[in-house]
């Protein structure tokens, strides 16, 4: 017979990594950039946002599976549209592609 407690505990295992992870990485990434050349500092914080996101789907346990191939790494500036189901998928979208996110509201005034 299946532990009930089972997914409480886990849910709660993974909210405190999840935390813990998010803390320690963006006060890794503040300490790096203070000590990062100006110029170089949007490079270094799209490389702490892809190493967050890739913690944040090994604590929930998500492994990725690419219905085609992905997509190249970004030599210029590039809009990635998705209608994503979860928020799990913008969390792959961020380890994947990088960028900032813009949600609907953010985009209503332009």
């Amino acid at each position: 017979m299946p532990n009930k407690s089972a997914g409480p505990l886990l849910s709660g295992v993974r909210a405190v990594a999840l935390g813990g992870w998010t803390v320690g990485v963006t006060q890794a990434a503040l300490v790096h950039e203070r000590l990062t050349a100006e110029q170089q500092r949007h490079a270094l914080r799209e490389r702490w946002v892809q190493r967050w996101a890739h913690g944040l789907l090994a604590v929930f346990g998500v492994q990725r599976h690419w219905a085609s191939a992905t997509p190249p790494p970004a030599h210029k500036a590039r809009l990635v549209v998705a209608n994503h189901r979860s928020p799990l998928d913008i969390i792959l979208m961020l380890q994947c592609c990088g960028g900032s996110v813009l949600g609907r509201h953010d985009l209503e005034g332009w």
